[in-house]
């Protein structure tokens, strides 16, 4: 693999190698005896690296207007009520994520949703989101040489579960590349890449209402207990709306869309190339290559219905991208 930065970049490829290139040499054939034939395979186990530091002895909530100490409401049925997420601006930020709210000590509070839980620490919430991925690799490959030239096949097939949820890919990839030795002085290589690569979700990043890691910095307290993950969806397969709900700067139904409005894309992409070359003497060799890249894309966008008959906020959108581009060089 070689990087082109700058001039050397923009001299083969113009316009489009203005912010460089990579040029990848693939593996050519060994001279052996008979055609070679290796397998090899890989497995990797992602674990979830580092969660942030934080206190584990009030939930949300914070000091009242007049700075005094956070209190329970009690309800006609004497259980406490969830308490007011708001912060006074005196007070500091006012994020429902603030958690200087009534200090946990197990009792029996009904919640937002209606459920009675307990008032206590959840230390694992930062974890929700998050579980264990994997990667694992198979290639095989077919090699041969003599002296009239080299060939090689390879055959890569990879499957990647994320360390979030509702999200893979896969791809396989097929590359040949074979060397033909005309006479002592000419060398003509064939090479090509077949990718066929297949996506479903991208993970919420920044400032979007569907951002889990936003919904973790700045709305989730640390009473949070998963309620709007464990009941996003009613019984009957309909949205629940959650009413009541507490949290601030995402969206109400974050977990339904997480779940429920997929996207997936579909990739296709055939890299070719031919390189001739011819040694004029020992130290000077004329060369000569052409290229081709031809890539498909094809994205469709699922959302579910909302409610039980299938009529509100359902959508299916398909978008197809293409790209074909050459590049020739000589020297």
């Amino acid at each position: 693999m070689d990087i082109l930065k700058g001039g050397a970049a923009t001299a083969l490829y113009g316009a489009r190698g203005g912010n460089g290139a990579i040029l990848i040499t693939m593996k050519k054939g060994r001279k052996l005896k008979g055609l070679g034939l290796s397998y090899n395979s890989s497995f990797k186990t992602i674990h979830p690296y580092r969660y942030r530091d934080v206190q584990n002895k009030y939930g949300g909530g914070a000091p009242a207007a007049d700075l005094s100490a956070p209190q329970f409401t009690i309800g006609a049925d004497g259980i406490a009520l969830f308490p007011g997420l708001g912060t006074d601006a005196k007070f500091g930020y006012p994020g429902s994520s603030v958690s200087w709210g009534p200090a946990f000590d197990d009792r029996q509070v009904t919640w937002w949703d209606g459920s009675i839980r307990n008032w206590s620490a959840q230390p694992e919430n930062l974890k929700i989101p998050y579980k264990d991925g994997n990667n694992f690799i198979h290639n095989i490959s077919f090699e041969g040489a003599s002296d009239f030239g080299s060939m090689r096949v390879s055959i890569t097939r990879t499957d990647n579960t994320p360390i979030v949820h509702n999200s893979n890919f896969n791809q396989t990839t097929v590359n040949t590349n074979t060397t033909l030795n005309i006479t002592d002085k000419m060398k003509l290589s064939l090479s090509s890449s077949y990718i066929d690569y297949n996506r479903l979700n991208t993970f919420f990043l920044g400032e979007d209402g569907n951002a889990i890691t936003k919904a973790i910095l700045y709305s989730y307290p640390r009473s949070y207990q998963g309620e709007d993950l464990e009941h996003y969806e009613l019984p009957n397969g309909t949205q629940n709306p959650q009413d009541g709900f507490p949290y601030l700067y995402i969206s109400k139904h974050l977990w339904w869309n997480y779940y429920n409005n997929n996207t997936t894309l579909d990739r296709t992409k055939l890299l070719g190339g031919i390189t001739l070359d011819y040694s004029i003497t020992p130290w000077l060799t004329l060369m000569g290559r052409t290229g081709i890249d031809l890539t498909n894309d094809e994205y469709k966008t699922k959302h579910k219905p909302i409610d039980l008959i299938g009529l509100t906020d359902g959508f299916y959108g398909e978008n197809n991208v293409r790209d074909r581009s050459f590049n020739n060089e000589f020297c």
